[in-house]
């Protein structure tokens, strides 16, 4: 009788033991990779005639439950500071739950430019958005050339729109822009304010995000000088999560 009790017990004690098991392992994952920085042979200056895809030496990342994802990581974005002595470029990884981590590095610039364009593979299009692929809008006029009017102040294009499912089933927040292009004359003004009006709605499955939002790029702006300036905008949650960047390009125009 005794010998039952003990048996008895013993099959609770392995239901309880792998009914924990099973809860651990649904647990979603909401941690970001950790990239590292500084590792042997990551470069040390930049220059004109360089490509920013050699920026990645020397950079790893890795994840708890993924491992190593350093085949994730991508040039960000790349910023020529303000001395253009040094540009600062923001690296980016992600795992297999699309959980995206960014980290910083100021390294030595050599060249002139005042703007880098960041050299994009396929791929990268899941961390790293440059110009958007959907069709922008075709402006009407007397003449066959489709996209936005870069003559006329204001905003075109058609930006990439918030997928909702994909933020309840990921939780990974999202944000969406007005425009993919936006013109001003030289001379007019436009900062930080301005730019933050260029965010048409940013979509969390916890909370708000709307104060958290990132805009790299607008150092870089120069009102007074004619050209195209590329504004790229991110936005994270409480729990470190960031969404896929999203980018505007502001033409300043005579």
């Amino acid at each position: 009788m005794e010998s039952k009790k003990i048996y008895f017990l013993l099959i609770v004690l392995v239901i309880i033991i792998f009914s924990g098991c099973v809860i651990s392992v649904v647990v979603s994952d909401r941690k970001a990779p950790e990239i590292t920085l500084g590792e042997a042979g990551m470069v040390s200056e930049y220059s004109d005639d360089m490509d920013t895809s050699e920026l990645l030496a020397g950079v790893t990342a890795y994840d708890d439950r993924d491992g190593d994802v350093t085949d994730s990581v991508t040039v960000l974005n790349v910023l020529v500071l303000d001395n253009g002595e040094y540009i600062k470029v923001t690296y980016a990884a992600k795992d297999s739950h699309n959980n995206v981590a960014q980290k910083s590095a100021k390294i030595k610039y050599s060249g002139s430019k005042s703007f880098i364009n960041v050299s994009v593979t396929e791929d990268d299009s899941e961390v790293q958005t440059q110009e958007t692929t959907t069709e922008k809008e075709t402006v009407p006029q007397e003449t066959t050339t489709a996209g936005p009017d870069l003559t006329q102040p204001g905003g075109s294009g058609t930006p990439v729109k918030i997928d909702q499912e994909k933020v309840k089933t990921t939780g990974v927040p999202q944000i969406e822009l007005k425009y993919t292009d936006y013109v001003i004359k030289a001379g007019d003004s436009f900062g930080t304010v301005e730019a933050l009006d260029m965010v048409n709605s940013t979509l969390d499955d916890k909370e708000g995000v709307s104060n958290r939002i990132v805009i790299n790029g607008i150092g870089n702006v120069n009102t007074n000088r004619v050209g195209e300036y590329q504004l790229v905008y991110s936005v994270s949650d409480t729990d470190g999560n960031r969404s896929e960047a999203q980018t505007l390009t502001l033409h300043v125009i005579e």
